[in-house]
């Protein structure tokens, strides 16, 4: 008699790491029905991370201008352009961060030293271009942009004067420029390096939250 071997079907195991639909394990067996206890789902909170925070994206320029209409509004010289998105519950707290953050920020470097990453706009007497950007906040749901995290144009426009304001009484007045709000801008820059940095306000108050779907 010939020997009896033992036959083990072939499986293959797929994980799908799905954010909205949490972890899927599954077996399937080529021509077979899937075996018994392999086959599960684990069931799981989404994994969707929002963070709520006031958000800005800082370029090092050689020059930028805002451009509204056909007309330069506002453009400045060596120094940063900043794109500020403002989150729906962000606070005095969060503006104050970001203002000094921002003028904070050794992005530029010092001739004396030879240094790369040693003074700040305040310390080279450059100049800062600030844009208000509610599209930082978008989210994609399918292939169309959704923006509702953003803070309301309504309480927005007073809020980002606010940190316009922050911005000219903490460094120079003569020094800040900033765009027209809510106004379809033209933004022209020469980025410088190219070095542009993401900075959020307020680390500790970015929690695991779920995007509505």
């Amino acid at each position: 008699m010939k020997p009896v071997l033992n036959v083990v079907p072939r499986v293959t195991v797929a994980v799908t790491a799905a954010p909205a639909e949490g972890v899927v394990v599954s077996a399937r067996s080529r021509g077979r029905k899937p075996l018994r206890g392999v086959a599960r789902r684990i069931r799981s909170k989404p994994l969707t991370l929002t963070v709520k925070a006031m958000r800005a994206v800082v370029q090092r320029v050689a020059s930028a201008s805002v451009e509204v209409e056909g007309r330069i509004v506002s453009e400045i010289g060596p120094g940063l352009l900043v794109l500020v998105g403002i989150h729906d519950s962000d606070s005095d707290a969060d503006a104050d961060y970001i203002c000094r953050k921002v003028l904070n920020m050794r992005l530029f470097p010092n001739e004396n030293t030879g240094k790369a990453w040693d003074h700040s706009v305040m310390q080279k007497k450059y100049q800062v271009l600030l844009v208000s950007q509610f599209t930082l906040y978008g989210f994609l749901k399918g292939n169309k942009p959704d923006f509702h995290v953003a803070m309301p144009p309504q309480k927005a426009n007073p809020f980002y004067a606010s940190l316009v304001d922050r911005f000219r009484n903490t460094y120079n007045s003569d020094a800040i420029r900033d765009g027209v709000f809510g106004a379809m801008m033209k933004v022209n820059l020469v980025n410088d390096g190219p070095v542009t940095m993401q900075l959020d306000s307020q680390s500790s108050k970015n929690t695991s939250d779920t995007a509505e779907s």
